[in-house]
């Protein structure tokens, strides 16, 4: 196989990144240390696209659901506001994070930090909620937080290329260190979607009809080859932004035709909800839940309950 110049490029500055990236991590890893309060990690060698606020929400509930009192995490990535703690209810993604705003949606009273001081965060938890067990949205690349326990999401097919060219900003090597890989075959995507007023729809009644698909994620065009291929929808026009844009203050009728129905991802929806012109649009709002298969489930719940109950009998201990 002959590989150009530009893909030589492109796999020397993935290396460089690479290397960089692991020299940061054994600098910074005699500094570790575990948070004050239980703290349950979950991550990807991806900068985005694995899954994982979707796999947050199903985890954090099926812990709620066993009695384990639940805090939450997330870097509020792009976020403009700066305060530590998320108020209850429904907050503006504008100023805590798509990502915050998404998971505050379907726990609105759980405690909820937000920042990416992880450690801070988990030690501000621990003194406010004693006894939480602190579920983090990301957070394996912040070298100054050991988890209690780390959970890293596979994804397959992925090119083996660091950023800034690739997808991958962690090690390889990382898989061999958590306390569970799940593979992408032990996980499943149900979607479910819904209108801007929250009542369940079926995609399937769009099925040969024209749409739209407007999407600020990672991959989101995954999104308008789901409703060309499964569907069955005339996507006539495909608007996919950088992953976390801002899409509050963005002009929608210069990119969407409010004549025709658009298609959009509940990440997204979070922070188009707030924009003035939203309401010119018929929106159908395509959300998921990435959980384990039945098959490894309940193994994988008993083995983290497990986990956590030991570092609470440690803790109480001490």
């Amino acid at each position: 196989m002959v590989v150009s110049g530009g893909e030589n490029l492109k796999r020397v500055l993935g290396g460089l990144f690479g290397f960089g990236a692991a020299a940061h991590e054994r600098i910074l890893r005699p500094f570790r240390r575990h948070a004050d309060c239980i703290t349950v990690v979950v991550g990807s060698r991806l900068v985005g696209g694995a899954g994982k606020t979707p796999f947050v929400r199903w985890l954090a509930g099926e812990l709620i659901q066993r009695g384990v009192p639940v805090a939450l995490c997330t870097s509020g990535y792009r976020r403009q506001g700066s305060e530590p703690e998320c108020p209850a209810g429904v907050v503006d993604a504008a100023q805590w994070g798509d990502e915050t705003a998404l998971l505050r949606d379907a726990f609105p009273k759980v405690p909820f930090f937000v920042g990416r001081q992880r450690l801070k965060l988990a030690t501000l938890c621990a003194a406010k909620y004693p006894g939480s067990v602190m579920v983090l949205d990301d957070g394996l690349q912040h070298h100054r937080l050991e988890p209690h326990v780390s959970i890293l999401l596979q994804v397959d097919g992925v090119e083996e290329l660091f950023l800034p060219y690739g997808e991958i900003r962690a090690r390889k090597s990382l898989e061999s260190e958590v306390d569970f890989l799940v593979p992408e075959r032990d996980r499943i995507k149900e979607y479910f979607a819904k209108d801007a007023r929250g009542i369940g729809v079926n995609p399937f009644d769009f099925a040969g009809q024209p749409v739209q698909v407007f999407t600020a994620i990672a991959h989101g065009t995954r999104v308008a080859d789901y409703w060309r291929r499964e569907v069955g929808a005339d996507v006539v026009n495909a608007v996919h932004l950088r992953d976390h844009a801002s899409l509050h203050d963005i002009d929608l009728s210069s990119i969407l035709d409010p004549h025709l129905l658009v298609v959009t991802t509940a990440k997204d929806w979070v922070k188009i909800r707030k924009n003035s012109g939203q309401k010119k649009f018929r929106w159908v709002i395509m959300d998921y839940q990435h959980r384990m298969i039945d098959s490894v489930k309940s193994r994988f719940l008993d083995e983290l309950m497990q986990k956590i109950s030991a570092f609470q009998g440690v803790s109480s201990g001490s």
